[in-house]
């Protein structure tokens, strides 16, 4: 209960303040996850990624039209000094008419463009389907 009635009417100094800061801690939190989530997801090819595999006709049939991808998804970056490029890895969940499955990324950006150097999906039934590279 956030709120606690006494009944001798007095106030008491101390009571029901924790609560209120960890609820105030808890939302301060919550902003900074939220802020760095949308920055770091505004910052990969996720949607590039997204367009290219929803468009391609082998992905199209067998997971069937339309093609959306999920809004949570896994990532991992990191600097690969020997290339001197940013590398980012995804596992984004993708849900067909037909069927769902799971689209594979492996990007680098180098000289502030992003290319791909993977694009796979795996779909539910065990298909994987090889959009760019070598799987």
């Amino acid at each position: 209960m956030p709120f606690r009635i006494l009944r001798d009417g007095l106030d008491h100094p101390g009571e029901g303040r924790s609560r209120g800061a960890s609820t105030g801690l808890f939302l301060v939190v919550l902003t900074v996850f939220v802020v760095g989530f949308l920055l770091t997801r505004s910052t990969l090819p996720h949607e590039e990624a997204l367009e290219r595999v929803a468009k391609h006709p082998s992905v199209i049939h067998a997971l069937g039209a339309p093609i959306h991808g999920e809004f949570f998804f896994l990532s991992e970056s990191y600097f690969d000094a020997p290339t001197g490029h940013h590398v980012t890895r995804m596992r984004i969940r993708l849900s067909g008419s037909k069927q769902d499955g799971v689209l594979q990324v492996k990007a680098f950006k180098a000289g502030g463009l992003w290319g791909f150097s993977n694009l796979r999906v795996v779909a539910e039934d065990g298909r994987g389907i090889t959009v760019v590279g070598n799987y």
